[in-house]
């Protein structure tokens, strides 16, 4: 655009250094052209962090974990924070030490007379980006397997879930089968109630006798009151429902 043709104009070299000098001028001074820098590996791997991170607090927020798992969750969050500030000061450190190295290559190529101190410099700040560049593949690689523990989790998580609804149903299903029952007794006790007082309504009494209210019970029935037998009518006939085991 705009920028290239000014820089054309301003430099004829295909310095690096100049070309980005001449085009921060034209950016800021002639407010010809609006740019931007596209985001380097490192700030995605700073956004990857920020991600990773979202997620664990969402995870923590969700479902209160309890033992191992609570305390994995944790170490988890302090691994990476402690990541993120490792990441931090390591691009601090880089974005010094490209910067350091691009004035010393604007130097070089702009002056004719370098010092061999400043190509000695030069080689020093290479080798510590290098270093520096490997300091982040190693974090890279660390960050890599927080997000498997963290996946893991996640797993863990979904398999607890589904333990818990299959709890509920069966507690459902026990308390219906609970209610069941008791019906079923409360039942069977009104038939052996109905029973009882049909009983004692065909029993004999002294005729100047009250009918008694006490219940029949099973020491009236165990001797000490002889009965004489029970001729039902010709015409009729006893039916009582039968008695559930």
């Amino acid at each position: 655009g705009r920028c290239i043709a000014y820089c054309q104009d301003r430099c004829s070299c295909v310095s690096f250094a100049c070309r980005w000098r001449i085009r921060q001028e034209c950016v800021s001074q002639q407010k010809k052209e609006t740019w931007v820098a596209p985001p380097s590996p490192h700030q995605a791997m700073m956004a990857k962090i920020g991600r990773i991170e979202e997620r664990l607090d969402a995870l923590e927020k969700h479902v209160g974990l309890k033992g191992e798992q609570e305390r994995e969750l944790r170490e988890s969050k302090a691994e990476v924070a402690e990541v993120r500030v490792a990441m931090q000061e390591t691009l601090r450190k880089l974005a010094v030490r490209e910067q350091e190295l691009t004035e010393t290559r604007y130097k070089v190529d702009n002056l004719t007379n370098q010092s061999e101190a400043d190509r000695r410099k030069i080689k020093d700040l290479e080798e510590a980006k290098k270093r520096l560049e490997e300091t982040v593949k190693d974090l890279e690689k660390q960050l890599q397997r927080r997000e498997q523990k963290v996946k893991q989790l996640e797993t863990e998580l979904s398999a607890m879930k589904e333990e818990l609804k299959t709890t509920q149903t069966q507690v459902k299903k026990t308390n219906a089968r609970v209610k069941k029952f008791e019906n079923q007794v409360k039942e069977q006790d009104e038939k052996m109630n109905d029973i009882l007082r049909r009983i004692e309504h065909l029993s004999p009494r002294p005729p100047d006798s009250e009918p008694s209210s006490a219940p029949v019970t099973d020491r009236h029935l165990s001797g000490t009151l002889q009965l004489p037998p029970i001729k039902p009518p010709s015409n009729a006939k006893m039916n009582f429902p039968p008695l559930r085991k």
